[in-house]
């Protein structure tokens, strides 16, 4: 991963104003650095350039998710969701949110009123 966040870290540099740059570098920081608190600030950095960048939104609610903050994540996961309501990845991504926080009478309404209810793709897994 240090290739990873050497090239978010370039594209920073190149354009401080790229949204997609913040948020992988607060994913890299969050996934393989441990570090919390500066993936939360790119976190929010990518949401304020872009606040329909649907993926931001789904890692920052990870990141809320792993930190315990559980109300936060879900509104975060419901927001990636709203803002690329087709995107597959996005309804999987709350699926399993809801799964691990034991939401789960919450998960089969969701999954029930899922676009991808109807017909999924063969390669996404059902939860």
């Amino acid at each position: 991963m240090p290739r990873a966040k050497a090239a978010a870290q370039k594209a920073l540099q190149l354009d401080d104003g790229l949204a997609e740059a913040h948020a992988s570098l607060a994913y890299v920081s969050m996934v393989f650095g441990w570090d919390w608190s500066t993936a939360e600030k790119e976190f929010h950095r990518a949401i304020d350039l872009n606040p329909n960048y649907a993926t931001a939104h789904e890692w920052y609610a990870e990141l809320l998710a792993a930190r315990g903050r559980e109300s936060e994540a879900l509104a975060e996961m419901k927001r990636a969701r709203d803002a690329d309501p087709l995107l597959v990845l996005m309804h999987t991504a709350v699926a399993e949110a809801l799964y691990y926080l034991r939401h789960y009478r919450v998960l089969v309404i969701q999954k029930m009123e899922s676009p991808c209810s109807r017909k999924p793709p063969k390669n996404v897994p059902i939860i």
